[in-house]
């Protein structure tokens, strides 16, 4: 039973040799489950009328720009419907965004991006109107890095998160939750340059909770869920993975924490494939561009075995349960014991907003004027607001940082190596160590 599956949002995501002849813009139509093809070279948009009959449709107009713009050869990376009679549309490996507008039958592209190679299979989602990229591969490395596109600014902005999450977000899985404002992560691939060239899945899961930018660790991956090396083909749906090795397909459900597994259902997919869901239904849409096959998600969970828990974790499924809540609430303990200690020593000494500050600056080491701004609350005040509360808030800082350790400062204000125009402000590294060692602040 030939059973293989790209990984896939709304567009396809191709192989190294199919990518060299592509040279047009692909999603599918949610209404019609469709596909819809626009090719810049000719201004010409395309419309599936049935699997793999297309016919011309009307003819886009654009900036002759965004063709000069456009590398050698090209694909969609992720395609959302963002309104009625709206597409917005992200390419492999850039930072390139446009949007597609049906009524007016025009193409624009949105952002200021030169930033080429660092993100490829990223996983991209709509999150509350805004785009977000987490994770990918570029310039030899798997990377972690969490971002959002500001439609004010047209770029592409560093979303910071509280503490530390997965090594890497890249392969595995990896999706946002929009019904619980959440981002899982996890068997993603540990970076090769860091572990001696290997490339090895992280049995890792994690949760990222948007409404505290917190992650948390759930536990480990079960061991029998088979989806790992180059058995990693998953699909996210919104709501469950839908992995395939060569034995078995999986439906995971990470919200419930839950894994079914089916040997039987008979399936033919290919590398060269993508899905999409609508509702209940999955659909495939074959490589020879002719073959669109629909299956129903809850008749295959019907029909499947519950294989056991997506992850579990070892403290609180063990027998060393008991032993773990102890270790749990002596450290819990002291840990109250000096945040008690810890507040009574700074609770006179920095404002609120210049502890969260302080907090965001020792995490991060440097930090932009937006992520000043988004600290202190200011981002929807006016430029000049913005600026004097910037200003009060780091000079106030500077001085008691000068009090208790003599350090003139300790808050720098730099231009950003890229891009002069733009302000980067850094905290002296001796400054962070020294906050943390001596209990004035956390």
């Amino acid at each position: 039973m030939r059973k293989l599956l790209l990984i896939s949002l709304l567009a396809c995501i191709l192989s190294p040799s199919l990518l060299a002849q592509v040279r047009y813009f692909e999603w599918i139509d949610p209404k019609t489950t469709l596909r819809v093809k626009l090719e810049p070279d000719t201004h010409e948009l395309w419309k599936e009328v049935k699997g793999g009959v297309w016919v011309k449709s009307n003819a886009v107009s654009f900036d002759e720009k965004i063709v000069a713009d456009l590398p050698g050869d090209y694909s969609v990376h992720s395609a959302f419907y963002t309104g009625d009679s709206v597409v917005t549309f992200t390419l492999h490996g850039m930072g390139n965004v446009y949007t597609y507008h049906t009524n007016t039958q025009t193409l624009e592209r949105l952002d200021h991006s030169f930033y080429k190679g660092y993100n490829f299979n990223s996983t991209e989602f709509i999150r509350q109107d805004t785009l977000y990229s987490f994770g990918g591969y570029g310039f030899w490395h798997f990377n972690n890095t969490q971002t959002f596109f500001d439609k004010k600014s047209k770029e592409w902005f560093l979303y910071k998160s509280k503490n530390k999450g997965p090594e890497t977000i890249k392969g595995g899985l990896q999706g946002y939750d929009g019904a619980k404002d959440v981002f899982y992560s996890g068997l993603g691939f540990d970076d090769p340059v860091m572990i001696g060239g290997k490339r090895e899945n992280s049995k890792l899961f994690y949760q990222f909770d948007f409404k505290t930018k917190e992650w948390t660790y759930l536990g480990e991956v079960n061991k029998n869920l088979q989806l790992t090396n180059t058995h990693l083909e998953i699909y996210w749906n919104g709501r469950y993975f839908i992995g395939w090795s060569t034995d078995e397909l999986y439906i995971i459900d990470p919200s419930e924490n839950k894994i079914y597994s089916n040997s039987k259902i008979e399936l033919a997919f290919d590398a060269g494939g993508k899905l999409h869901t609508k509702a209940d239904t999955l659909l495939y849409y074959s490589s020879n561009g002719r073959t669109i096959l629909k299956y129903a998600i809850k008749n295959i969970i019907e029909n499947s075995d519950e294989l056991g828990p997506l992850y579990t974790n070892s403290i609180f499924t063990s027998n060393y349960m008991p032993i773990g809540l102890g270790v749990l609430l002596l450290g819990g303990l002291g840990a109250y014991v000096q945040v008690r200690r810890s507040k009574r020593k700074r609770s006179s000494y920095y404002t609120e907003q210049e502890e969260n500050l302080l907090s965001a600056f020792i995490q991060s080491g440097s930090l932009s004027t937006q992520d000043i701004n988004d600290v202190l609350g200011s981002a929807s005040k006016s430029l000049d607001n913005q600026r004097r509360i910037r200003s009060i808030t780091i000079k106030q800082i500077n001085q008691k940082l000068f009090e208790a350790y003599g350090v003139k400062e300790g808050i720098e204000k730099q231009s950003d190596v890229e891009d002069k125009r733009l302000s980067i402000y850094n905290l002296q590294e001796s400054l962070a160590e020294r906050l943390k060692k001596d209990g004035r602040f956390l």
